[in-house]
């Protein structure tokens, strides 16, 4: 995320099928969006949107959703119907 904010885009499109993640890797929902929004500040691209799309597993939390919300974007949850992936 601090890469894709340096280069000043237009939007960001934040893809995850776990985007809390888990283990090493886990990092609580506000933790996460306190991430985001400081290094938005920091990059000087408050404006710019984040759009998240959740992949497969739903998002207990809303985690996608809330990141989506607080900066502008979109989000939407994509199901293994909505892939066409056997069960």
């Amino acid at each position: 995320m601090k890469l894709a904010l340096r280069r000043k885009p237009d939007a960001i499109w934040l893809l995850s099928d776990n985007i809390t993640g888990s283990g090493a890797y886990q990092i609580t929902q506000d933790d996460l969006l306190a991430t985001f929004a400081k290094e938005k500040q920091v990059t000087h691209t408050t404006s710019v949107p984040i759009h998240t799309i959740q992949f497969i597993y739903p998002d207990p939390l809303g985690t996608s959703k809330a990141i989506a919300d607080a900066h502008g974007g979109v989000h939407r949850f994509v199901s293994t119907d909505d892939l066409s992936i056997a069960r």
